[in-house]
């Protein structure tokens, strides 16, 4: 089965509504790294046997993955309202997150 759309590769790719951009542009390598870490969060969230940091991670993942969704979205048009990655995010880290609150537990 083949997965190319024909359309050749030119260091681009394609943003939500067919935006093309750069490969190397600062948005893709942020949603890319974005879903790296979603993904490898989800593994850590399979072997963990604490269901509270399970639940804080899964959490944590859903409001990275509004980010890389934003991300993939192409900038607004002039005049038009934007969306804003961080909208709708809760502000900074929450505090089980502060390094002198990491227990095992959570490692």
């Amino acid at each position: 089965m083949s997965i190319a759309t024909k359309r050749g590769d030119k260091g681009e790719t394609s943003l939500v509504g067919n935006v093309r951009v750069s490969k190397g542009a600062a948005r893709v390598e942020a949603y890319g790294t974005i879903d790296e870490l979603i993904s490898s969060m989800g593994f850590a969230r399979s072997i963990c046997d604490d269901a509270e940091v399970r639940e804080r991670t899964k959490s944590i993942q859903r409001e990275l993955f509004a980010v890389g969704s934003a991300l993939a979205m192409p900038p607004s048009e002039p005049g038009r309202p934007g969306f804003s990655p961080a909208a709708g995010l809760k502000p900074g880290l929450p505090p089980e997150t502060d390094e002198s609150n990491v227990t095992a537990a959570m490692i």
